[in-house]
């Protein structure tokens, strides 16, 4: 069966529409909360959710729900975070934070792309410096 076929034959056309709308009312996650019952009760308000929604969550609030939110000033720096950060700019912990979480990366200018230790090709490990 060619590729053609199998899509006339096995695909079911709708609209090709695509509409984004955000969930209300998503509370200060913290540790330990469940994520993906707080969306769906949520989002209730909007209709709910259906078969073949996609839902996007902010990586954000999925390392708040685990607990993986550090304070900076604990962070002691190796002379790699040291060169690091000279070289990019970036703050000295924050380059610590990222080596800690990589197991590789390569510099573009003050960027910092890093395979992360589970696999992920991110900017800076996926380390993201917040203040709340």
């Amino acid at each position: 069966m060619s590729r053609q076929e199998f899509e006339i034959d096995h695909i079911e056309q709708k609209n090709n529409r695509y509409e984004a709308l955000s969930v209300p009312g998503i509370p200060e996650i913290g540790v330990g909360d469940d994520i993906g019952k707080i969306v769906v009760e949520r989002s209730q308000e909007i209709g709910g959710l259906e078969n073949n929604d996609i839902v996007v969550i902010a990586s954000k609030i999925v390392s708040k729900a685990e607990g993986r939110v550090i304070e900076i000033s604990g962070i002691e720096p190796s002379d790699r975070a040291l060169r690091l950060s000279k070289a990019t700019g970036k703050q000295v912990e924050v380059c610590q934070l990222i080596l800690d979480e990589s197991t590789n990366y390569i510099v573009h200018g003050r960027t910092i792309v890093a395979r992360h230790k589970l696999g992920y090709i991110l900017t800076s490990a996926g380390i993201d410096r917040i203040d709340d």
